[in-house]
């Protein structure tokens, strides 16, 4: 899947749009810089990817996803000024008819998790592939503003942010 860049849209503002993060289109596009001109055209995932992932088990998952890839994670309120800590971070994936959780842990005084290793398949020089995860961010008195999915690549460390707001609050 493509997009064309827009007047404004930075590789961030793309990536939260798609539930992708910056690595990933940086990553599939071999961008140089984060500079982005009015109709360029970004590939967000290749059709053929692992987007749609149908693993029935969870030894079949492990048998396809190989490699190992790296996420870091930053939680945090007013647009990035607030870090959010204690918040249980899950990262979890469906395999078959069951919900996997690969990764759980709480964020530190800065709102981050910094380093979570995750299963992904591995790196083909001329066909980057990547393994999709759900991402949680539970707190008691704030919620996820959106939900979000964290692309992983062999070899690869990928950061995401995850924006919190005040639980009650209209998203």
């Amino acid at each position: 899947m493509y997009y064309i860049v827009k007047e404004n849209d930075t590789l961030y503002s793309i990536a939260s749009k798609f539930n992708t993060t910056v690595n990933s289109l940086i990553f599939l596009n071999r961008l140089q810089n984060t500079i982005l001109t009015v109709g360029q055209k970004l590939l967000i995932y290749e059709e053929d990817s692992e987007m749609i992932e149908d693993y029935q088990t969870y030894d079949e998952f492990m048998d396809k996803n190989k490699g190992r890839g790296f996420l870091k994670i930053q939680v945090y309120m007013a647009r990035g000024i607030l870090p959010v800590q204690d918040t249980l971070i899950r990262v979890s994936k469906m395999i078959g008819e069951e919900k996997i959780i690969f990764f759980e842990g709480v964020t530190n005084e800065s709102g981050m998790v910094n380093s979570i290793t995750l299963p992904t398949i591995l790196h083909e020089e001329k066909n980057p592939r990547m393994t999709n995860y759900i991402v949680e961010a539970i707190h008691r008195n704030y919620i996820q503003k959106h939900p979000r999915v964290a692309s992983i690549y062999d070899q690869i460390k990928s950061i995401l942010t995850i924006e919190m707001v005040p639980a009650g609050r209209d998203l």
